[in-house]
């Protein structure tokens, strides 16, 4: 049941929904707490089912930001909303909620979803804690490089980075052929950060018949990095 006050056009809701989030981000453990208390409680998992989609979004944004497993279902709920800004809302609440196996539901929301930004979140998500680092976090980058869209591709590509991943080496390598230019630097970019001697092959090889100029040079100093 939608408590009351919270339906209509909302802007309200989202303005004190805005300003518990901000409250639990900036107030530190005693704020948080304060927020999962069964008052506050009621009124954000309240918010979370309007028929708004934009208050729902700003209750999920909460969700994560409160944080404790009173949230934890909730958030999970709304990975499955009809509404795209609510799941990809959902998404980093749920990756701030949940346990580190929480990383499957994440993946089995990424297999399903084609909302490209769904799809950019979730990747965003599983780059947010270096404890959903487990193979399904490395399933989810690994299809993003290989399905997109770019912005999950770009994101895909900071997230191994921030971690030092090798593990989507092939991968990285395909998109040398088939990304956009600045998609391409940033694979060369994060080669060099990597320095893993088997790209070494496939980038000469590359860097042989790439026409772009300014790519090849690029390349060619990556390689020097490899020897």
């Amino acid at each position: 049941k939608v408590a009351p006050g919270l339906t209509g056009k909302g802007y309200a809701v989202r303005a004190v929904l805005e300003i518990l989030e901000a409250t639990a981000r900036d107030g530190g453990p005693r704020a948080r707490d304060l927020l999962r208390s069964p008052p506050f409680r009621r009124v954000i998992v309240s918010a979370s089912r309007d028929v708004s989609s934009a208050v729902r979004a700003a209750a999920a944004r909460v969700l994560g930001a409160a944080g404790g497993d009173a949230f934890r279902a909730r958030a999970a709920a709304l990975l499955s909303d009809p509404a795209p800004r609510v799941r990809a809302a959902a998404a980093a609440a749920y990756a701030a909620l949940c346990a580190p196996e929480g990383a499957v539901r994440l993946r089995d929301l990424f297999r399903g979803e084609r909302d490209p930004s769904v799809r950019t979140a979730v990747v965003r998500a599983v780059g947010s804690r270096a404890e959903l680092r487990r193979p399904a976090a490395h399933e989810i980058e690994r299809a993003a490089l290989r399905e997109g869209p770019e912005a999950a591709v770009l994101q895909a590509l900071e997230n191994l980075a921030l971690y030092r991943d090798h593990d989507a080496l092939e991968d990285l390598l395909g998109l040398l052929d088939r990304g956009s230019r600045e998609v391409r630097e940033r694979v060369l970019g994060l080669l060099r950060l990597l320095g893993d001697r088997r790209a070494r092959g496939p980038l000469e090889r590359w860097a042989a018949r790439i026409g772009d100029p300014d790519l090849r040079a690029l390349a060619r100093s990556v390689l020097a990095t490899l020897d």
